[in-house]
This record gives C-alpha cells, structure tokens and sequence, in this order.
C-alpha cells in the first residue's frame, strides 16, 4: 500500500527542520484536506507550525533583511508577470495559444497565492509550481506562448531567496530562541504525525473501499510528494551522520526509519 512514511526528525537542524514542514503544509494544502474531511488534523498541524515560524524567523534581527526582502519583491515580480502573460492570451483568436492558456491557468490555479504567502511557504508553493510548469504535462503549453524565458528568471530568483533563506537561518540563534525551539519542534512533529497518519488512512480507506480512480491518483501524488520530502530529509542526516537514512521509494510499503539511539532536538 501507498503511505507516507515515518522518519525520526528530532536530530535535523533547526533550518532543515523549518524548511521541511514548511514544504510539506505547502503540498497539504487546505483546500485537499476539506475535500477528505481532514480539515481539523491539518489546521492543529498548521497552527503549531505557525507557532515554530513566529520564534523561529520573526522574533529574530538579520543582518540581510533588506537582501532578503528585495529577493522576495524580484520573485514575485517574475510570478506575477508570468500569471499576468497567461491571462493575456486568455480570449486569444489563434487556438493554440488559447488552448495553452487554459491549461497553465488550470496549472497555475493552487499557487494563484503564492505570492502573498509567508516567507517559507512562499518559497516551497514556486518551487512546486515550476515542477508542475515544466512537468511533460504543461512544458509544451509554456513554449507555445513564448515564456520559457520568464521560468528561467523565475527559478533564478527563487533559488536565491532559498539560498538567502539558507544562510539566514544558519545563523547563530539566541539562546531564549532556541529553548523555545526545542519545546516547540516535537510538538510540530508531533501535528505531522498525526497528519501523516490521517492521509495514509484516506488512502488505504479508498483503496479498501471506495477505490476512486480521482481520489487514488490525488491523494497519491501528496504522498509522494511529501515521502520526497521526507527522504531527503533523511538523506540529509545520513550525510551529516545525525541519523539512519531512509532507503526506500515513494509509494511502496516502507519501514519504520530506525530509531537513533539517542534523539536530541536539532543544533542551531
């Protein structure tokens, strides 16, 4: 059966920790969860993670605020104007290009937001959306209006808002911060869990009983989207040998990653 898998987390730093769930409430998106009448567990999940967000990047001074804040603007400069080239050929006389704008309208409508989501959250929806733009679905749909281009600096900039992104939160943290990470993390791990446990149960739910074809491949593709999330977490670990890394594929019956020997919260 189809599941998402359980990994340890404890032992990943505290930007790896960050960047992960943030990537994952990302993938889970509302929307999906009020569908499979799992509102409540991700709601729970999304607000202690909201918890991690407050002390984690807004009770803390940078020093590349105003970088950081420009690359953020550059961004979704790029987003808006690839959104707004779509729309342009939205009533277009030539077929093709209507067609294609159909089809990237359809592609862009779940990250439509994106742009005026938090920092972390802003960063995982583009980089989903340049997945699904460039996927064989929708590549051909780009190249038909010309805006191969756009994509090209759209990824540039978020790959530069990740790197900033990266060296922000590797930075020394304060010592009160990091306390209050330390109580916070295990409970956001702990939403997740429940989380996880929630879609895996929607899946095997449907595959046991109603076996919907829509509700098998949607739930599906969240579940590997968030298995390669997790396993490159733990690939992560495993190359810092803070833990045992999890080798198994998305979408097969998976073990339980084991368990440290000795789990400890992430090092600032």
């Amino acid at each position: 059966m189809k599941e998402i898998i359980e990994i340890y987390m404890s032992r990943g730093r505290n930007a790896e920790h960050f960047q992960l769930h943030a990537a994952i409430l990302a993938t889970v998106t509302e929307a999906l969860a009020t569908q499979y009448r799992i509102s409540s567990v991700r709601e729970k999940y999304a607000t202690v993670f909201k918890m991690e967000d407050l002390i984690y990047l807004q009770n803390q001074a940078y020093a590349n605020t105003k970088e950081m804040d420009a690359a953020d603007k550059e961004c979704d400069t790029h987003f808006l104007t690839f959104k707004s080239a779509v729309a342009t050929y939205k009533n277009w006389p030539v077929e093709g290009k209507r067609i294609a704008s159909e089809k990237l309208t359809f592609a862009l409508d779940p990250f439509k937001n994106a742009n005026g989501k938090p920092w972390a959250e802003n960063r995982a929806m583009i980089t989903n959306c340049l997945q699904v733009l460039r996927s064989d679905t929708y590549k051909a749909y780009v190249t038909e209006l010309g805006l191969d281009e756009i994509l090209v600096l759209l990824e540039a900039a978020n790959n530069k808002c990740n790197d900033l992104m990266s060296d922000h939160l590797e930075e020394k943290r304060s010592r009160e911060a990091s306390d209050n990470l330390k109580v916070i993390r295990p409970q956001v791990d702990a939403a997740f869990e429940l989380l996880r446990k929630a879609i895996n149960a929607v899946y095997l739910m449907n595959e046991l009983v109603d076996q919907n074809t829509d509700t098998e491949a949607e739930v599906g593709a969240v579940i590997d989207a968030v298995n390669k999330f997790l396993l490159g977490y733990s690939a992560t670990l495993s190359r810092r040998k803070a833990g045992t890394k999890a080798n198994v594929k998305p979408g097969e019956d998976v073990p339980v990653d084991p368990k440290p020997e000795e789990e400890r919260p992430g090092e600032l």
